[in-house]
This record gives C-alpha cells, sequence and structure tokens, in this order.
C-alpha cells in the first residue's frame, strides 16, 4: 500500500510541477521603440529603446525585470543583462489581475547586418492576494529583428546648460540613392525640457544631402547631473516604405551659476505647453527668466506666428529684470486647423548699460509647439446579469477623437466585485466590445459597479473614463414580472366582466323591443 502511493506521489509530482510554473503574466507585445511609438531597429543605430507589454494574470508586485540580450547586442552599458525597476521607471509595481504595464529597456545596435535576435525576460515579482508567495521569477522569449543599415542617418551634438537654454544640432544626413521624406520628428529628454519636442513636415532629402534642425532645451536650475538621455524619433518615406527609427543620445549637462556666464542680461523663456490642440483655444504660461548677469530694463514682449491666433493683446511689458528675476505671462492661442505643428516667435526689447550708456537691444526666440492628436474614449452602452454565482457586465467601446487609443484596460469594481481586461489598441472612428465577469456571494438586492477605462490618449498623456451600473439580482426581476403579470390578469378579468355586463343589457333591449313588435 506504502509503494503504491509513493509511486502515485512520483506520477503526480511532474504535473505539479508544471502547475507550479504556470507563469503569472502574459507577454502581450514587445517592439523597438518607446511605449507610444514602434519603430525600426536598423544595423548600426546605437543605443536604441526595445518596450515590452506585460499583463498580470494575478495580483502581484512586481521588484525588477531583467532582459537578457542576445550577443552582439548589449545594453547602453556594454552588459548583457539590462535591469529595469518599475517602481522608479513607472511609478508603481502593484498591478491588478488582468492590468497591463510596460518597461522599456535600451540596447545598444552595433553594425551587425540584418538578423534576428531571441530575447529572454525575466519578471521577478511577489503573488499578492488570498495565498501570498514572496521572490517569483517568471521567464519569457520573445524575437526582434534588426534590419540591414538604414540610409537615413542622424545624430544629435551639443552641450545642455543647467539653468538656461540652450540649443542641440540635429543632423540628418540621407545616404541612400533616392530621395527621402522626412514626415515628423519627436524629441524628448529626461530632465531637460525640450522647447520644440515635435517638428511635423514633408521635407524632401535628397540622396547624398544633410539637413540640420536646431533644437531647444532648457534645463531648470538645480539638477544635478553630468548628462541627460535625449531621445530622438525619425519618421521618414523612402522607396515605397515607411519607416520610424528611434536612438537616444547622451547629452553632457555643464554647471552655470550664472546661465549663461555672460555679464549681460540673458533672457530665457519657459512654457507648460508643448503640444496644443487644433482649432481648440489653449492658455499658455510663459515664464521669462534673467539668467544673466547684468539687469534687463524696460523689457517688453512681442509675440508672432504664422500658425496660431493670438487672442488679446500681442505686446506685454514686463518691466525690469534683474539677474535672477522672473516674470509670468498667460497667453491664448488657438492652433491653425491646417499646420501640422506650430511655431510661436518672442520677440524681447530691454534695455542695458554699455560703458555707461543705454543702449536698447532685441533678441528673439522661438518656441516650437507639436499637434496634439488626442483619442477619447466613450463607454457607448452597457448592461449587466446575474446567474449562477457571477455578474457578468457587457459593453460597447467607441473612439470619438482624432488617434489611435492604446493601452486600453476596462475593469469594474465594487461590492466585493473586481474584474479587468485588456483590450490592445482602438483606432479613431473604431469600436469594439468587452466582457467581464467576477463571483460574488448570493446576490439577495442589488449592487452598484463602476467600470473604468484606462488608456493612452496621446503620447505621455493618460486618460480615464468610468460609468455606473447597477445589477439587480435575479429575484427582484421576478417579482416585478410577476407584478406585472398579475396587473394584466386583473385587467383582463375586469374587461372580461366589463363584456358580459355591456352584453346582458343589450340582449335585454333587444328582447323587449321585440315583444312590442309583436303586440
Amino acid at each position: 500500500m506504502k509503494r503504491s502511493a509513493l509511486l502515485l506521489i512520483l506520477l503526480l509530482l511532474p504535473l505539479y510541477q508544471v502547475l507550479a510554473s504556470e507563469p503569472n503574466f502574459e507577454l502581450v507585445n514587445a517592439w523597438w521603440g518607446t511605449p507610444e511609438r514602434a519603430s525600426t531597429a536598423v544595423s548600426g543605430q546605437g543605443i536604441t529603446p526595445l518596450t515590452v507589454f506585460l499583463k498580470a494574470k494575478a495580483s502581484v508586485r512586481v521588484n525588477y525585470l531583467e532582459l537578457e540580450i542576445p550577443p552582439p547586442l548589449t545594453d547602453a552599458q556594454g552588459r548583457r543583462v539590462a535591469k529595469v525597476i518599475p517602481s522608479l521607471q513607472l511609478g508603481r509595481n502593484v498591478f491588478s489581475k488582468g492590468e497591463a504595464f510596460y518597461s522599456t529597456f535600451y540596447v545598444d545596435v552595433p553594425a551587425v547586418g540584418s538578423s534576428s535576435y531571441k530575447f529572454k525576460l525575466r519578471v521577478n515579482y511577489d503573488l499578492m492576494g488570498a495565498s501570498p508567495s514572496l521572490n517569483n521569477t517568471d521567464e519569457l522569449e520573445f524575437g526582434l529583428k534588426v534590419e540591414g543599415a538604414s540610409t537615413i542617418t542622424f545624430t544629435l551634438s551639443g552641450n545642455l546648460l543647467e539653468g538656461a537654454s540652450t540649443v542641440l544640432k540635429l543632423n540628418i544626413h540621407n545616404s541612400g540613392r533616392g530621395t527621402a521624406t522626412i514626415t515628423s520628428i519627436q524629441v524628448s529628454a529626461s530632465y531637460a525640457k525640450v522647447l520644440n519636442p515635435m517638428i511635423q513636415q514633408m521635407y524632401q532629402l535628397p540622396p547624398g544631402k544633410t539637413i540640420t534642425y536646431d533644437i531647444g532645451a532648457l534645463v531648470p536650475k538645480g539638477v544635478d547631473k553630468d548628462e541627460d538621455v535625449v531621445m530622438v524619433s525619425i519618421s521618414y518615406q523612402s522607396a515605397g516604405k515607411s519607416i520610424t527609427l528611434s536612438k537616444a543620445f547622451k547629452i553632457p549637462i555643464e554647471s552655470s551659476d550664472q546661465g549663461s556666464g555672460e555679464e549681460s542680461p540673458y533672457l530665457a523663456v519657459e512654457t507648460d505647453q508643448d503640444m496644443l490642440e487644433a482649432g481648440a483655444l489653449s492658455k499658455v504660461n510663459l515664464v521669462v527668466k534673467n539668467l544673466g548677469g547684468e539687469e534687463a530694463r524696460d523689457v517688453r514682449l512681442q509675440l508672432n506666428s504664422k500658425t496660431v491666433t493670438i487672442v488679446g493683446p500681442s505686446l506685454h511689458y514686463l518691466g525690469d529684470l534683474a539677474p535672477g528675476d522672473s516674470e509670468s505671462v498667460e497667453i491664448e492661442l488657438i492652433p491653425s486647423e491646417q499646420a501640422k505643428s506650430y511655431e510661436l516667435m518672442l520677440t524681447f526689447t530691454y534695455k542695458e548699460y554699455v560703458e555707461g550708456e543705454d543702449v536698447e537691444k532685441q533678441t528673439t526666440l522661438t518656441l516650437g509647439f507639436g499637434r496634439r492628436e488626442q483619442a477619447k474614449i466613450v463607454i457607448s452602452s452597457l448592461e449587466g446579469s446575474y446567474l449562477n454565482g457571477r455578474v457578468r457586465v457587457r459593453g460597447l467601446l467607441a473612439n470619438i477623437g482624432n488617434r489611435e487609443a492604446d493601452h486600453i484596460n476596462v475593469s469594474m469594481e465594487g461590492s466585493n466585485c473586481f474584474s479587468s481586461s485588456y483590450v490592445g489598441s482602438l483606432g479613431d472612428g473604431e469600436s469594439t466590445g468587452f466582457s467581464l465577469t467576477c463571483s460574488v456571494n448570493e446576490l439577495s438586492s442589488p449592487i452598484k459597479l463602476k467600470v473604468k477605462v484606462r488608456y493612452l490618449a496621446s503620447p505621455e498623456k493618460w486618460e480615464e473614463t468610468y460609468r455606473e451600473i447597477t445589477v439587480e439580482p435575479p429575484q427582484a426581476k421576478t417579482n416585478q414580472a410577476q407584478q406585472a403579470g398579475g396587473y394584466n390578469v386583473y385587467a383582463l378579468a375586469i374587461a372580461a366582466l366589463a363584456g358580459i355586463l355591456v352584453g346582458l343589457v343589450l340582449g335585454r333591449l333587444i328582447f323587449k323591443r321585440g315583444e312590442e313588435i309583436e303586440v
């Protein structure tokens, strides 16, 4: 008997190991590029972002993610394993069952030619809930391809200056045999504020030619870093193909006690907006600061633009700005419906002392704004039901915005009922259905649930929408049906009785009339 029991245990052990090793994460997607934009990795590109999208199959706390990189690829520091801590990169590391999240790694792609590579992703996590389990690791695999060398190459050069605005040079070169059409350029940084983060234009770049863009960037005062990572994504069309390349550049940050280091005034501008919505009134706050070593007196600001309409005065008097002083100006703009990106020209006129005399000077800055193409998800229909201990909610989502919605996650919660589902992406003008279920105790009274949709409406902008629904127990519906049925029978009985009475009265009248005729 003991031998039989031992044999049974040994036979069930492999099955137990298989069940125990079932991963608690699903690899939804993986691509070269940022979370907002997929791109192409090409041979010799250098530091390239790689983003993975995961979906939790249980309530978890993710400690870290490790990406094992196949040779000859490495991470930005030349290592074979890159590590990301979600609590630092995303600001959170606890995810509910069915919730999706992402992590971005940086991979150095050398000149390797066209080839495919297998990556291993390890997720270290703590399992939460009724049966917690600490320090678990799931391993997932995926493959990505590195294309042959691109005909478009680009570099970003220059230095950043702490507490001041500077200009970086973006050089784009076409080494191919045909013309390449540059359609858009996106620039972002970790610490610096990019003043023209979105450049959208149809520029024809002939073979063998180079075009240079000025990228303005402002590093806030007090940033104690030696360098910044600036991400550049370029989309272009060539030989009938649309290609997007993304590359990270390490740009030094130089310290500065007085901004420009000059004794004369140095006026810099910071704004709270980098994207504008076409045709919509936008309030933009401009902060003008004197980063130089001398006072700027009688400062006047003149605004001009060909791509936005300035609502209200275009001339603003700022007064005197001593070194380190700043002045805020709130303006209202209506961006053009036709323009793909927007520029606002700022012309400063001020006075400064030069060799003991008052001299009027003028300087001009240009602020760039991207056009915000934003998705808008609405819950167009919603219905709920209860059957055999489970609540089911079905609905329909519609994107009424003007761009694709990414990373859509639908959840419902309330009355000890929680469920979520990862929908993915939804193009503008498209709609899709969803269904959520959860187990509850016997439903004796109506419960109210909140259905929430969270999605990426535009790059780096998450939006949420929700609707509430009340699910009633079957008994309540049965009572209502019975009440409705009882009312119908009662009405029918009254109608029948009334019909009989009317028939008797008519019959009596007819009989009486017949007697009168006989007489």
